[in-house]
């Protein structure tokens, strides 16, 4: 059993198909949100945010929840390392605390057809069971 649990809320935007998308329409999602570790939203004002949060189970409930950005989660690495501003997206977040390493990449598979569709994809390993989960599902 794996010592972190991980809570992805992904999704996809309604498709807008186009045969010539504007540097707007292309831009329209990303990440847009700076204060939790992983998050995303639309440039809309009504815009669902799309975060991650993660944790260590305890029997009494949660330990060590993470989300926000924070001085004192002791992270020994987080922040994107590769980003092309409008449809990729790759970091990894090493908690030491919760003895798990995540890796969190953001696409737009369809951006010249339809920048609205995006995926995240959130793997992760806790130096014993490697876990990886994409669109809610367990692939193991």
């Amino acid at each position: 059993m794996a010592s972190a649990s991980i809570l992805a809320l992904l999704g996809s935007a309604s498709a807008m198909a186009s045969d010539s998308l504007t540097s707007d329409e292309k831009l329209f999602w990303g990440t847009y949100r700076p204060i939790p570790y992983v998050g995303l939203r639309s440039r809309a004002t009504d815009s669902p945010l799309i975060g991650l949060m993660w944790n260590t189970p305890v029997a009494s409930g949660v330990k060590n929840l993470r989300h926000e950005c924070s001085y004192y989660d002791n992270m020994a690495k987080y922040g994107w390392e590769n980003h092309d501003g409008v449809g990729y997206a790759k970091q990894t977040i090493d908690d030491a605390e919760n003895n798990v390493s995540l890796t969190v990449e953001w696409v737009k598979p369809e951006l010249e057809t339809d920048p609205n569709h995006w995926v995240l994809r959130v793997s992760g390993e806790d130096y014993a069971t490697p876990l990886d989960y994409e669109q809610g599902q367990s692939d193991q």
